[in-house]
């Protein structure tokens, strides 16, 4: 019987610690590259939720204040730990009371809106929306109202409220919308 014989080369049929060693470094900076993405699209989606919010919250003041024949009041908080609140009375403190319209909850805050923080220019104490064309009677020092969220990033979108109520809402930063 003859036997048979096996050769082996000289290299081994694995990788080297060379490799290896590059593999995990590209999986690293791809890696790095993933996560900043993420942190940057979770940040805009925050700071767009804010926008929205603040927008929409302000357009639904107007149109409570004509739908129920009433005002609306909104007051404002701002900061890091800003929030506001909708209520059909005057003197509602976002941060320490429940504001309501007609007996509903009407709220908002920072915690909704991780790192957004607000700002407001040509506002002096609560909006006043009045109840026959929505204008904003009281709060408004000079036309337009400014409203500035601004992300961790340092990315920006601003709110204009005149004092006829109407809202608008633009960025530089954020796609969808008008730039400021």
């Amino acid at each position: 019987m003859q036997r048979e014989q096996h050769h082996t080369n000289s290299r081994s049929q694995g990788f080297t610690l060379v490799e290896l060693l590059m593999v995990i470094a590209i999986g690293g900076i791809l890696l790095t590259v993933a996560v900043f993405t993420l942190q940057t699209s979770v940040d805009n989606a925050r700071l767009r939720g804010a926008t929205e919010a603040l927008q929409g919250d302000l357009q639904y003041a107007q149109n409570l204040a004509i739908n129920n024949n009433q005002p609306v009041y909104v007051t404002l908080t701002t900061g890091a730990n800003w929030c506001y609140a909708l209520s059909d009375t005057s003197g509602c403190d976002c941060s320490s009371t429940i504001c309501t319209v007609n007996g509903v909850q009407q709220a908002n805050d920072a915690n909704s809106y991780t790192n957004v923080n607000l700002t407001s220019g040509n506002i002096s104490g609560e909006l006043k929306f009045e109840n026959v064309h929505g204008s904003v009677e009281t709060g408004i020092s000079s036309s337009p109202a400014t409203f500035t969220l601004t992300s961790v990033s340092s990315k920006t979108s601003k709110i204009y409220l005149t004092q006829q109520g109407k809202v608008d809402a633009c960025s530089n930063d954020l796609t969808g919308y008008i730039a400021c």
